[in-house]
């Protein structure tokens, strides 16, 4: 008995996007015959793609399509311009198709016709699928574009599904890190620059910082770096202006919001937790990162080489299991 198109898609739905393209691609040739198939994703800025998954396609082919077929596609141009699906007939005769240099780039490995669909999500073209047949094969019909249609728009719920999923997470993992460390201050701003909540109080937000800007001021111009960054989360270290005494700000995006996550500056180095495991060249290196300077600031210090410093700090984090130096620092400072 035949699967039916939401039967064969019903597993996608609890899936990422990784995964969707994997399912997807080992059930398309249940749906759809063809000699050749590509699940494709696109870069939003230059539309070119930047993850390619295929069954049956040459690698060779693969390859002379983003060189040479790629930017003269027809049907590309017509899904890009239309949002619709489209085979070969669809936006030219059979003898244009066959004058054309992509069916001649085609016909070098032994394929004749396409069918293209664009993946759209949140109104955006993100990605196509693209099937091909041999050149002996029958050509794509109507009744293969309404099947890739169907696909395409359960493809589209699927993807969107696994991005509320990924953003309700990334959501919760906030909320956790913020009431865990609730007692160090947490302050909300939103994409207009206003305080939604805030724990600190005005003397600390007051605070002049190295870069002669007070704690505030300095959380807006984080706030509005990670909303036009394509990060959803940063740390950055600042010390106090007339000391070196490490501030570090954590910063988490949310939808329309972000979330800055501020840590006390009234902090003494712990050093007994590290001491046991490093040396006393690492401990050096250690105290003069929890005082605020870099790597090469280090080096004229302990007039070592900044490689040397750098050495030194890739043994530190594998043995404080630790893979930045804001994390280091939060590791070893007692609030």
């Amino acid at each position: 008995m035949e699967k039916s198109l939401p039967d064969i898609l019903q597993p996608l739905k609890r899936t990422h996007i990784g995964d969707i393209k994997k399912n997807y691609l080992n059930r398309m040739p249940q749906l759809i015959d063809a000699a050749a198939y590509g699940f494709y994703l696109l870069s939003p800025q230059s539309h070119s793609p930047f993850s390619i998954d295929t069954i049956g396609a040459p690698k060779k082919f693969l390859k002379d399509y983003e060189l040479y077929g790629r930017s003269i596609d027809p049907l590309l141009r017509h899904i890009n311009a239309t949002r619709k699906t489209v085979h070969n007939h669809t936006v030219m005769s059979k003898s244009q198709w066959e004058k054309h240099r992509l069916h001649q780039l085609m016909n070098d490995y032994g394929l004749k016709w396409s069918l293209q669909g664009p993946i759209i999500v949140r109104e955006e073209i993100i990605g196509t699928i693209n099937f091909a047949r041999h050149r002996n094969d029958k050509p794509f019909g109507e009744k293969d574009i309404q099947i890739a249609r169907n696909l395409l728009e359960l493809l589209s719920i699927s993807i969107e599904y696994s991005i509320q999923v990924e953003t309700q997470k990334q959501m919760f993992n906030v909320y956790n890190e913020v009431i865990d460390n609730y007692n160090q201050g947490v302050i909300l701003i939103n994409d207009k620059g206003e305080v939604l909540f805030s724990s600190i109080g005005k003397n600390l937000a007051d605070v002049k910082l190295s870069n002669q800007m007070s704690v505030i001021d300095t959380l807006m111009v984080e706030n509005r770096r990670l909303l036009c960054s394509t990060k959803n989360e940063q740390e950055t270290v600042y010390q106090l202006l007339n000391s070196k005494k490490p501030i570090i700000i954590k910063s988490y995006k949310l939808p329309d919001t972000s979330v800055l996550h501020f840590i006390s500056c009234n902090k003494k180095i712990k050093w007994e937790n590290l001491k046991k495991v490093l040396t006393q060249r690492e401990q050096e290196i250690v105290y003069w990162i929890c005082e605020g300077e870099k790597p090469n600031d280090i080096a004229e210090h302990l007039f070592i080489s900044p490689h040397t410093v750098q050495q030194h700090l890739k043994n530190i984090y594998k043995k404080a299991k630790v893979k930045s130096r804001t994390e280091l620092v939060s590791l070893i400072m007692e609030l």
